[in-house]
């Protein structure tokens, strides 16, 4: 079934008096859109066919959502109108995927709207609301399954959740430890993850540190307190049988060796 998201924005921001798309103004937004799309696709994926590391990097079913396209088919007038085709590109004829064109774009779509209104749903909804150029003033969103229209979103001024900065939380990755840090400069490990694509340091124990030295270039799970500042808790050779942790376990291990560090951040 052929799925499409028509999308109509309005207002003074670049290129819309002249019916164009400002590639500077909404190439960051429509990427998000796209990255949101296919994120919303592999939790469907996961719902469907049961992953427990999903949410860790975005599950092992990201690779999967990737054959989710948004393509662009044409650009209409009255400020600028967009017709965007949902397409799918997985390999054979699976069953499973057949509408998950469609039902990641109505998610989308009522991600976009529940954001939009200050209802928190889905962080990339948001970050694609954030994103778009200041001077838009309304915004439609209208999906068609063939020449039925699903869902239609309209909306005015956006009125966007807002949350505590650098609220301290866990955070699982799957990365590969890529080097060390030493006194008497900063004790920390580099880990280089894949999803999102990025190496970083985490400051880390002096016990933590000789661990790394003898673990380098291995596939690791490792677990980050991340806050203000990124601090390594631990991380053993990864493990395709790896469970995350329960509520009871993450809380033993937080106020049993955590506990000073925690107080730091609260204040």
């Amino acid at each position: 079934m052929d799925v499409k998201i028509n999308i109509h924005w309005s207002g003074t921001a670049p290129g819309l008096a002249q019916h164009r798309l400002s590639i500077g103004a909404f190439a960051k937004a429509l990427e998000q859109l796209l990255a949101t799309y296919q994120r919303i696709a592999s939790g469907l994926i996961n719902n469907a066919l049961d992953d427990p590391g999903y949410g860790v990097l975005g599950g092992r079913f990201a690779k999967e959502a990737k054959h989710l396209d948004l393509e662009i088919g044409s650009i209409s007038e009255g400020s600028l109108g967009l017709q965007v085709s949902c397409t799918s590109k997985f390999p054979g004829n699976l069953d499973l995927f057949e509408d998950l064109p469609e039902r990641a774009a109505d998610q989308l779509l009522e991600f976009i709207d529940a954001e939009a209104r200050g209802a928190p749903r889905h962080v990339g909804a948001r970050k694609y609301l954030a994103s778009l150029p200041p001077g838009i003033t309304a915004q439609k969103y209208s999906l068609y399954s063939g020449s039925i229209l699903k869902r239609e979103v309209n909306l005015g001024d956006i009125d966007l959740p807002e949350f505590p900065q650098d609220v301290p939380h866990l955070e699982m990755v799957l990365g590969h430890i890529v080097g060390v840090g030493f006194e008497p400069g900063k004790p920390e490990v580099r880990l280089k993850v894949s999803e999102p694509s990025k190496t970083f340091g985490a400051a880390a124990t002096d016990e933590w540190v000789q661990r790394a030295l003898g673990a380098r270039g291995i596939e690791v799970d490792a677990l980050l307190m991340v806050g203000e500042k990124t601090r390594l808790l631990w991380f053993k050779p990864a493990s395709t049988e790896w469970r995350p942790p329960t509520p009871e376990q993450r809380s033993e291990l937080i106020f049993r060796q955590w506990d000073e560090l925690l107080g730091r951040l609260a204040r």
